[in-house]
């Protein structure tokens, strides 16, 4: 019995201290262009940074819109995984808006 009272001390510590505002704490990120361009490949032709979202100009006009209160990695890995697969498709995007569950893309 002790180590279950233990456990439920525990996690009540951990949820009365864990920070309220995460997503505000990770929305300040070191997001340029050579980042870009070396760790994942993207040529950027101009980055612009709004109140709550990114906007990426691609160097093949592709515009981009990133959510700054999602994961920002995420969304990158997820911009990678649709212009491959415009790229197998002989397709190129317009807009990849991603800042929703479920990516919009028009053509």
């Amino acid at each position: 019995m002790g180590i279950f009272w233990f456990y439920l001390l525990f996690n009540q510590v951990i949820k009365t201290y864990r920070p309220k505002n995460v997503l505000t704490q990770t929305t300040t990120i070191d997001f340029s262009k050579e980042i870009l361009e070396q760790k994942h490949n993207i040529k950027i032709n101009n980055i612009e940074e709004q109140p709550n979202m990114i906007r990426l100009i691609l160097s093949n006009h592709i515009v981009v819109l990133l959510a700054k209160s999602k994961n920002i990695e995420k969304q990158i890995e997820a911009l990678q995984l649709i212009i491959n697969q415009d790229k197998m498709n002989d397709k190129q995007a317009k807009t990849i808006d991603l800042r929703f569950k479920n990516p919009i893309v028009s053509y």
